[in-house]
C-alpha cells in the first residue's frame, strides 16, 4: 500500500516548512520504520519533525 506523508519541519535557522513524502508498506510494523527512518534523517540535521498526516495514497 502506499501512504502519503505529510509532516512539519522547525529549525532555529529557516522558516518553517511542510513537506510530504510517499511511503509503500505492507504492514503497519513496515509504515512505523519507514516512518522513524525518515524522521530520524531531518532530527539529525537539526530539525525538529512533527508528523500531521498519514492516509493512504491511491494508487496511479
Amino acid at each position: 500500500m502506499r501512504y502519503a506523508i505529510t509532516y512539519r519541519l522547525l529549525h532555529p535557522a529557516y522558516l518553517p516548512s511542510i513537506s510530504s513524502t510517499e511511503i509503500v508498506a505492507y504492514t503497519h510494523a513496515e509504515l512505523e520504520r519507514k516512518l522513524v527512518k525518515v524522521v530520524g534523517k531531518w532530527k539529525d540535521q537539526g530539525y525538529k519533525v512533527r508528523v500531521t498526516q498519514v492516509k493512504q495514497a491511491s494508487a496511479l
